[in-house]
């Protein structure tokens, strides 16, 4: 993968006063030997249309926080201060909005979709922590990356120093390739350079070690299991015996034994019970329950659920007394927020929604994101799947794939990302089944490396690569164009030849097969090189 040099993650300050930046900046020079001005580029704006700009001419910066105050009392021009999004009506009394516009702007961003991911730190102190108590429901957007609030300093003490000790426990950070080796060595999760996957590894990090009930929200095929699995890595419940959480679907309980699996049974509590036995509860004692497509409960099971939640009791039916279980919840859904409110009673969602972790779909993970990122991340997770791959003993030979590959499958990913196609709906499932295959249509093949041939051939039997316009053809290094086999060959092979200079052996290197194989296709195509 490419060695470039990046550009400093940015901390994002909106501010109406300037004098406050100036005086943040001058004192992080000094602050902790200056490590915050050497680890982030610091911005300011002074208004939510300055924010929003900046977020428009800046895609594909990292950003690590964003910084506001509660309130703006020094904007006079009230044409400056932004107002909150349609659909949320806030009882703000006689609060003006320069006094809440921090709020505000917290919730412009995150429900218009400008920012949904990075860490909000509000600057403000005892007037923001009283502010916060009457906006409560204005503060937290479950599903998505929360707020924070900086502390009240000691007495005697400088809130803009305690400020930047927030900053520098709040502020994400880019993996570096030390962490994305513990990510893939430890919990085979290919974190890769893209700010979404930042967060979610803050956020696994953040929640790992703590007994709390977790939900993983995500689309299909993203990754929401490998999330679950990473939670209970990083707790204390993570043992030799117990090296994983036990996995429990529950859309695919069958409805009359779904309260028999869960909460087991005693000897004759129904006809065919003629022992007893530990529901899944019971059984996963001291670890963890991931309780998979927890979106599909009915109301009856929610009412059960949330006296385990609560209590950490179960009561096995026929018994009438119940046993206490020490496990951790875990929960996940491809549903929304808006849909597990309308779906589950009150009390169920409020001890679920407790703490929500976003695994981003292929989509969110590098949208905005630079093509050299993109094309980075394709290249680790493409050379982690060939790794795993290689390990199989029926495999004749080891194999990685060439360039050419990795940027081919990265501009298709870039289509996908952009809309232009559907070859990944199934998220990371669906590009990790790509590489796959490619890398097996190699071994068949005996090639020296997976080519960009191998992968063109297995997008060829994709059907959800047909573009979703339709466009003329162009450079199958830039995109698929068609799904025809013999014409995808045709263009992969006339593509490699060019790269080449017309040199067969060298263009056979570059499609993954063997130039006797290459010498056949052009012969029955009719193609010269």
């Amino acid at each position: 993968m490419a060695n470039r040099r990046e550009a400093l993650p940015v901390v994002l300050v909106c501010d109406d006063q300037p004098s406050r930046f100036a005086e943040l900046t001058r004192l992080a020079a000094s602050h902790d030997d200056g490590r915050c001005l050497r680890e982030f580029e610091f911005v300011h704006t002074s208004c939510f249309a300055e924010l929003r700009d900046w977020y428009s001419s800046h895609r594909g910066r990292f950003l690590a926080l964003v910084v506001l105050p509660v309130a703006f009392t020094a904007t006079r021009d009230e044409s400056r201060l932004a107002t909150f999004p349609p659909g949320l009506t806030p009882a703000i009394g006689n609060r003006s909005l320069a006094e809440i516009q921090g709020f505000v702007i917290y919730n412009l961003l995150r429900n218009t979709g400008l920012d949904r991911v990075t860490p909000v730190l509000f600057s403000s102190c005892t007037e923001g922590l009283a502010n916060a108590r009457d906006f409560t429901e204005f503060a937290v957007c479950p599903g998505q990356a929360g707020c924070s609030f900086v502390p009240a300093p000691e007495p005697g003490g400088d809130l803009t120093h305690v400020l930047l000790e927030a900053i520098s426990r709040q502020a994400l950070r880019r993996l570096d390739d030390n962490d994305r080796r513990y990510w893939r060595e430890e919990h085979r999760m290919v974190a890769g350079r893209s700010q979404r996957m930042a967060c979610l590894v803050h956020d696994l990090r953040r929640l790992g070690p703590s007994e709390e009930t977790v939900l993983i929200l995500g689309e299909p095929g993203s990754g929401k299991e490998l999330a679950a699995n990473a939670l209970h890595r990083l707790s204390a419940r993570c043992t030799p015996k117990q090296p994983l959480p036990l996995p429990v679907n529950m859309g695919a309980l069958q409805r009359d034994l779904v309260l028999d699996d869960l909460f087991g049974h005693t000897e004759q509590a129904f006809s065919g019970a003629t022992g007893t036995r530990a529901g899944i509860f019971e059984t996963a004692n001291g670890s963890t329950v991931f309780l998979d497509e927890i979106g599909d409960v009915d109301p009856d099971l929610q009412v059960k659920l949330v006296r385990v939640i609560e209590s950490r009791r179960v009561k096995r039916l026929g018994s009438s007394t119940e046993v206490d279980v020490d496990v951790r919840i875990v929960a996940a859904t491809n549903r929304s927020i808006a849909d597990l409110q309308a779906r589950f009673r009150a009390d169920f969602y409020s001890r679920v929604v407790q703490q929500c972790i976003i695994v981003p779909s292929l989509r969110e993970r590098w949208q905005d994101e630079s093509a050299g990122v993109l094309e980075d991340d394709i290249g680790e997770l493409f050379h982690y799947t060939a790794q795993v791959l290689n390990r199989n003993p029926r495999h004749k030979r080891p194999l990685e794939p060439d360039r050419t590959a990795i940027r081919f499958l990265a501009e298709l990913v870039r289509q996908h990302v952009e809309g232009r196609s559907r070859l990944f709906e199934g998220n990371v499932r669906s590009l990790r089944s790509v590489m796959t295959r490619a890398y097996e249509r190699a071994q068949y093949e005996a090639g020296t490396a997976v080519g960009m041939g191998h992968v063109a051939y297995v997008i060829s039997s994709q059907p959800a690569a047909a573009p979703t316009t339709t466009t003329a053809p162009v450079s199958l290094e830039r995109a698929a164009g068609t799904l025809n086999l013999t014409e995808l060959e045709k263009r992969a092979i006339a593509e490699a030849l060019k790269l080449a200079h017309g040199q067969r052996t060298k263009a056979a290197a570059i499609l993954g097969i063997h130039r006797n194989a290459l010498y056949k296709k052009m012969r029955r195509y009719g193609i010269q090189p």
